[in-house]
């Protein structure tokens, strides 16, 4: 902060900025005494003033804002004389600060104060003092307000000067005026014409209620007399037909009978009873109808016991047809169930008694007891075949599911005693038992020591096996076309709440039945008994593996995988998604661990270096073999037995993916009628299978290393080494003579090898060709967009390649573009 003493003058810089202030207060407050706005119209001098105001204070205005300049800015003595006229003259002119005119005491009173500042700003320019921090701070403070209220001026000039355009619509708003009244009288028109047309709905529809109950109560006193009329008819005509044994006429009478609403009828006899009338002919009526309604009752189902023990099929049919005209409907289908289960079970008792003593030397021994399960199956279904139209033409549709409900529990019963035969004949709990010790041997690893019972060979559960998958083939056939039928029944017969529980019926039935539980228990017999052959086959196609002449692998693989193949595709002509599953883990789990350990047993022994030429390694297989036996040294037998190793594990690999492929073709085949979560728990267990290739062909990469690193590096390093020792130049006649060594060598691989030698023999085929070049702007036809080369070697390669050719100047190699 300055200090200031009296004597001395203000500075001048202060000075003209505070002269400048003076002058924009004065035209401000200037414009607070302005004529009214009717008045300014008229008068220019409004305009001239403001229009000085901006020009005059324009400096000075930004000075305000920023504060007053510094010391060493000032304009000097000469500026601060005329700021000082220039405000002497604005105070003591002709423009008077306050005006003439005040709309209210409020601007009277700041304008008064704002005079009084002005008149402090003089006072301080005639005495030469320096005014104070809260007395500029003051000024400005007025200032700021009165530059408001020129930014709300200069927005009510602006929508002045609209005045011309809002005037233009408001005249077309008055053109518009005569318009407005015929609308206004049109749609006071419309208004009533809407009100008396709502008027006369509300009164026809009260006139069409009335209309509508009036038909109700005639039709219900026509449906009266109607009920009474054959309330009589039938009275009349159900004595007659039961006394010429005209049983379906007499259900018919007593079917209108039921038919009709009695506590309605009931009432009509009390109104007669009110009204002084006999009502005895109604109470007659009624004891006579209900008295006929037992007696038939009771003859029908005579007649039909009758009929099921003289086997009359005619007659059966006969009187079950009239149980639903009794409402009976439960009854006749509970007693037609009862005879289709009594002739099947007849049939099924004849079919095991000739299964039993059936002889093993018969054509159908092997699979006699499956075959009787099929003819239980098939008489079911000849049965459902047969009188399913007569079940839904008199009693409706869902009344075939209380049918084969009924047939059901019978043949759980049948079902129960063929596998409880099978079982005991063809002894599947001992051969179970036997195969589970077996395997717990194998387990623990005391296979062969035990002295108890022996194993059980693999070709006795062969039979078997085909046996269990076929019958449990034949009972999921069975199941879908049981569900198939009641589903189509259900369809027709039913909305969609009530067609939810009935299918939840429908599967309660099947699968809380014993023939579920028996085909559930016969199913994890056959992965016990499927797992032990499997495994005894394998173990046993691992001793007895041999190898061809002529062979690039031994006997062992395609056996395996043979197996393999042979027990999934048998567990899926089963149908069981379950068993198909557990079969095709334990083929998973069995040439992972047991099949993958052979191989590479093998090839943990090594590969014995010591070859002269590198073609042996492809040649002992050949050479070493006569008549399927080695008669070779140790040596030679160990490298057979190596490289023999390594292609059964490249070829395994290709085994297990053809394998994936064939089995997914075939599910989709075969499981047709399988739920998505049964597909996608086959499609999880396939690809557990397939995963299984990753492991072969990790055991496929050691053994190549292995050869890799025990023969064929110790005998071609050092020719590497001696080539790269020295530098090679090459001519035209040289790279001739490399391109056809190359080509000779690729054939060669091609014949001794079953992998694509072309891909591996890239690089160096293109740098033959590089080399065979006969000019050096012969690359321009193998490299670049219109080549159909795809090239393995990079442009700074194929540079380095065409400098070995001492006939190729280096500058034409480098100015190539590549």
């Amino acid at each position: 902060m300055l200090a200031w003493t009296a004597p001395e003058p203000p500075d001048t810089a202060v000075a003209s900025w505070l002269c400048a202030l003076v002058m924009a207060i004065t035209m401000v407050i200037a414009k607070a005494a302005l004529t009214p706005a009717e008045d300014r119209q008229d008068d220019g001098s409004t305009a001239v003033m403001r229009r000085t105001a901006r020009d005059d204070g324009s400096s000075g205005i930004s000075r305000v804002e920023g504060g007053p300049p510094s010391p060493d800015g000032g304009t000097g003595d000469a500026s601060h004389t005329g700021a000082v006229n220039a405000v002497e003259q604005t105070i003591e002119g002709g423009a008077d600060p306050i005006g003439d005119r005040m709309d209210t005491g409020q601007d009277i009173r700041r304008a008064q104060k704002d005079d009084g500042v002005l008149q402090k700003i003089r006072g301080w320019l005639s005495r030469g003092e320096q005014p104070k921090s809260a007395e500029m701070g003051e000024w400005k403070q007025v200032l700021n307000s009165r530059w408001a209220e020129e930014r709300l001026e200069s927005e009510m000039e602006a929508l002045l000067d609209q005045r011309c355009h809002l005037g233009a619509k408001m005249a077309g708003l008055q053109k518009m005026a005569p318009s407005l009244q015929f609308v206004h009288a049109d749609a006071d028109q419309l208004s009533k014409m809407i009100s008396f047309t709502t008027t006369l709905a509300i009164d026809v529809s009260a006139k069409v209620r009335q209309l509508d109950r009036a038909k109700t109560r005639v039709a219900a006193a026509q449906q009266r007399v109607n009920d009474l009329l054959d309330l009589k008819s039938c009275a009349e005509g159900v004595q007659t037909a039961l006394q010429a044994e005209d049983f379906e006429q007499a259900a018919a009478h007593v079917h209108r009978f039921l038919a009709i609403d009695e506590s309605v009828v009931r009432l009509s006899e009390a109104g007669e009873a009110a009204a002084g009338r006999a009502g005895d002919s109604l109470s007659s009526a009624f004891a006579l109808l209900h008295k006929a309604e037992v007696e038939l009752h009771a003859a029908v189902g005579a007649r039909f016991s009758e009929a099921v023990k003289a086997e009359d099929l005619a007659s059966i049919e006969r009187f079950f047809k009239i149980f639903p005209l009794l409402n009976r409907h439960d009854e006749g289908v509970k007693r037609f169930a009862e005879y289709l289960c009594s002739k099947l079970k007849a049939s099924a008792a004849k079919n095991l008694r000739d299964a039993e003593r059936t002889g093993p030397s018969e054509p159908r021994a092997a699979v006699i007891w499956s075959d009787t399960a099929t003819l239980l199956f098939e008489g079911i279904a000849r049965l459902v075949e047969i009188h399913q139209p007569i079940i839904e033409t008199f009693y409706g549709p869902g009344w075939l599911m209380a049918t084969i409900e009924l047939l059901q529990a019978s043949c759980d019963k049948q079902v129960s005693k063929i596998v409880a035969s099978f079982n005991k004949h063809r002894s599947i709990d001992a051969k179970v038992a036997r195969v589970r010790e077996s395997l717990r041997a194998v387990r623990s690893g005391t296979a062969g020591s035990s002295a108890g019972t022996p194993a059980l060979d693999p070709r006795e559960l062969d039979p078997l096996l085909a046996e269990l998958t076929i019958l449990h083939a034949r009972t999921e056939l069975y199941v879908r076309f049981v569900r198939r039928r009641v589903m189509n029944d259900i369809e027709v017969g039913f909305f969609d709440n009530e067609r939810a529980e009935k299918t939840a019926k429908l599967e309660s039935i099947i699968k809380d039945s014993d023939l579920s539980r028996c085909m559930q228990e016969l199913v994890g017999q056959y992965i016990t008994l499927e797992s032990y052959y499997v495994t005894e086959c394998i173990s046993k196609a691992v001793k007895l593996d041999t190898i061809e002449e002529g062979s690039l692998t031994s006997s062992m693989v395609d056996d395996v995988f043979f197996i393999i193949k042979k027990c999934i595709r048998r567990a899926l002509s089963g149908g069981s998604v379950d068993g198909t599953c557990a079969m095709i883990n334990i083929a998973s789990t069995l040439l992972e661990t047991e099949f993958c350990s052979v191989l590479e047993r093998h090839l943990r022994q090594g590969f014995p270096s010591g070859y002269l030429d590198l073609s042996q390694a492809y040649s002992v297989l050949q050479t070493s073999l006569q008549q399927g036996k080695l008669h070779t040294t140790d040596t030679d037998a160990q490298k057979t037995q190596f490289l023999t190793a390594l292609n059964n594990a490249r070829a395994s690999q290709e085994y297990v993916s053809s394998l994936c492929t064939t089995l997914r073709q075939e599910v989709a085949a075969q499981l047709t009628g399988s739920s998505s979560h049964e597909r996608d728990k086959l499609e999880s267990c396939v690809a557990g299978l397939q995963a299984v290739s990753s492991r072969f062909a990790t055991l496929a990469e050691v053994g190549l290393k292995q050869l890799l690193s025990s023969a064929i590096k110790p005998r071609v390093k050092p020719w590497v080494d001696g080539f790269t020792a020295v530098s090679h130049d090459i001519t035209e006649l040289g790279g001739l003579q490399l391109d056809k060594e190359v080509r000779t060598l690729t054939a060669y691989l091609a014949s001794v090898t079953t992998w694509s030698e072309r891909d591996r023999m890239a690089r160096l085929s293109q740098i033959a060709t590089l080399l065979n070049m006969e000019e050096v702007s012969e690359i321009s036809d193998y490299w670049g967009v219109s080549s159909t080369m795809t090239w393995k070697l990079s442009s700074a390669e194929a540079r380095k390649v065409m400098l070995l050719r001492v006939d190729f100047k280096p500058e034409d190699v480098k100015r190539l573009k590549l």
